[in-house]
């Protein structure tokens, strides 16, 4: 249940600096406080007691703090300081000094220091404890009397109880650091893929987009025309539609004529296309103008067909126009949608509701 909640408040950050954060900062914290039951049963010394108490004191202000203010990279670097000056170096001494496992806890430390976001604050962390733990050790080393005096049995005991009580906290950490980074990672990758599939495609109707359709109309239907043609319609009296049944029914007919589309891009190199508004573009692959024509018109009535339970007595209705590709006179792209958009008003001044080639 524990391990559930830790889980969820941490996934619930909003990025992976902050969820090491609260990671690091959990882990030791509780590193402490079993330090500070541990040494009270072993009678180690009341200053150690003492210290390792107020070393969770430390952690749980400093964690109210960053919860209040948000600043988590300053705080973030207050706890390494803190860490390292007031808790690891009073504590190496309270300990026994090299008779104690807080070699451990030293080596710990600049891990943790190593772990700061930002590389110029990195290296200031990492070098502060670096040269802080080797005067430290210099000293001890001088003055074997600033050290709790223990004996052998208790050396080997915590020892074994620091690398336990550390192992599990690295262990903890990694395992914390490994799954934020795994779920920040899925999170980016997926919205990665939706900007590529936006950036081209239209996301009311899931087709390819104008930009898609025109760099695909300069790259595979220029260079090689045969087969290809263009048909482009719009719904007619599309804002009667929006007028007389709302904007979101209106939305709603233009998924269900994209929905339509797709189902009719059937061969290969076949694309549909939300040119703008309600104006629409199929690329139909076609050995002659009356069967693209065929095709066109098949879809035609297959939009005339389409009903929705929201207004079933709304009808819906296409005007086009169609072109052939790979008619000489088309040089360009511009040309060609020119052409065919010339067609597709002529289909709405003829009557509507109609294909002209």
């Amino acid at each position: 249940m524990t391990n559930k909640w830790i889980q969820k408040f941490l996934s619930n950050k909003p990025s992976f600096e902050i969820v090491m954060f609260w990671g690091i900062l959990g882990s030791c914290w509780l590193t402490t406080l079993v330090s500070a039951i541990y040494s009270a049963v072993e009678h180690v010394s009341t200053p150690a007691v003492i210290g390792c108490f107020l070393a969770c004191l430390f952690f749980s202000i400093l964690g109210s703090i960053a919860f209040l203010t948000k600043k988590y990279k300053a705080s973030y670097f207050v706890m390494c300081i803190g860490l390292c000056t007031f808790i690891v170096c009073p504590l190496f001494f309270f300990f026994g000094g090299f008779k104690c496992g807080m070699l451990l806890y030293c080596m710990a430390s600049v891990l943790i220091c190593s772990l700061y976001s930002q590389f110029r604050g990195r290296v200031i962390l990492v070098s502060y404890a670096v040269i802080l733990f080797l005067v430290l050790f210099a000293y001890a080393w001088e003055h074997p009397e600033a050290s709790t005096q223990v004996s052998p049995d208790y050396t080997i005991r915590d020892i074994m109880t620091s690398f336990i009580i550390l192992s599990g906290l690295m262990f903890a950490i990694v395992s914390y650091l490994l799954q934020a980074y795994y779920q920040e990672r899925c999170t980016k990758d997926e919205l990665i893929q939706q900007l590529n599939f936006y950036s081209s495609h239209d996301p009311l109707t899931s087709l390819h987009n104008r930009r898609y359709f025109i760099d695909y109309l300069k790259e595979k239907i220029l260079p090689s025309p045969q087969n290809f043609f263009i048909f482009m319609y719009d719904v007619d009296h599309f804002k009667k539609l929006n007028d007389n049944y709302g904007h979101l029914f209106g939305d709603k007919v233009l998924a269900r004529i994209g929905e339509t589309a797709q189902a009719f891009c059937l061969e290969p190199g076949e694309i549909a296309v939300r040119y703008g508004g309600e104006e629409f573009i199929q690329v139909i692959v076609a050995t002659d103008m009356e069967r693209a024509f065929a095709k066109a018109e098949a879809f035609r009535n297959s939009v005339s067909s389409i009903s929705l339970a929201e207004e079933p007595s709304a009808t819906v209705h296409i005007s086009g126009g169609l072109i052939e590709c790979f008619d000489p006179k088309f040089v360009s792209h511009d040309q060609m949608l020119s052409a065919v958009d010339a067609l597709l008003y002529l289909a709405k001044t003829n009557g509507r509701n109609k294909i002209v080639h």
